[in-house]
């Protein structure tokens, strides 16, 4: 998952990143989330997917410099 988003990252900012995965902090294996709570409770339907929320905050963080 952390390479994954990774190469997405990549894609969207045109630069390659130096991904380095320490085996002492917790990876993908043990961090994850579900939203199905929020969507039954709160009748969440996300609206953006990970690549165009990615996109939109790279975008953001370079109009600020």
């Amino acid at each position: 998952m952390i390479n994954d988003l990774a190469k997405i990252i990549e894609k969207i900012s045109h630069k390659k990143l130096n991904v380095k995965l320490n085996s002492k902090t917790p990876d993908e294996r043990c961090i994850w989330a579900d939203n199905s709570k929020a969507k039954k409770v709160l009748r969440f339907v996300p609206k953006t997917n990970i690549e165009n929320g990615l996109k939109l905050t790279i975008t953001q963080l370079k109009n600020k410099n």
